[in-house]
């Protein structure tokens, strides 16, 4: 009778644990991903902080798809061209027209030092159609006058954080 009542109790905790660990699946992914790779990840040649909470998926050597599964608040792809791009004013100056053709009155240019790579980011308001899972969102289209190639998507409140995640990306 004893043994019963154990093996009913072991059979109960074993579901609810396999319960809380379908639930937070994605937390407990990152995590892992973390236990295992720290808190950063190479992408050809370039390393990638990933904050603690998001998940790194890579593809590739030169893709990396950053996710926030803590609270779902964003996400930043990295890509390398294979070769550098050759003007990133001219890149700039049509990012800022694409903007603007959508309708997003308010664009938003920053740049930054990678290195010695200058970065350049142009981002605002996203156009309604990608504002499916994120409402609402901002998006940042981000190129480096080397081969580094980065966007991100997220609510206005943590665009600043996603944005200073780019300053703290350094050559591998």
């Amino acid at each position: 009778m004893r043994r019963r009542i154990v093996g009913y109790l072991l059979v109960a905790l074993a579901l609810s644990l396999a319960y809380v660990a379908l639930q937070h699946r994605p937390a407990i992914a990152a995590r892992i991903w973390h236990w295992r790779n720290g808190n950063s990840t190479v992408v050809d040649g370039y390393v990638i902080p990933v904050p603690p909470g998001w998940w790194a998926a890579r593809q590739d050597r030169d893709y990396l798809l950053l996710m926030d599964v803590s609270n779902g608040s964003g996400m930043i792809t990295v890509m390398t061209n294979r070769t550098k791009t050759k003007d990133l004013k001219f890149w700039n100056g049509l990012e800022k027209s694409f903007l603007t053709r959508r309708g997003v009155n308010n664009v938003d240019d920053r740049e930054f030092r990678i290195g010695d790579e200058t970065m350049s980011c142009v981002g605002g308001p996203a156009p309604q159609e990608l504002q499916i899972a994120l409402k609402p969102t901002m998006t940042f289209s981000c190129m480096s006058d080397g081969r580094l190639n980065i966007m991100l998507m997220g609510p206005p409140a943590k665009i600043e954080n996603l944005v200073s995640l780019i300053s703290q990306i350094r050559p591998y």
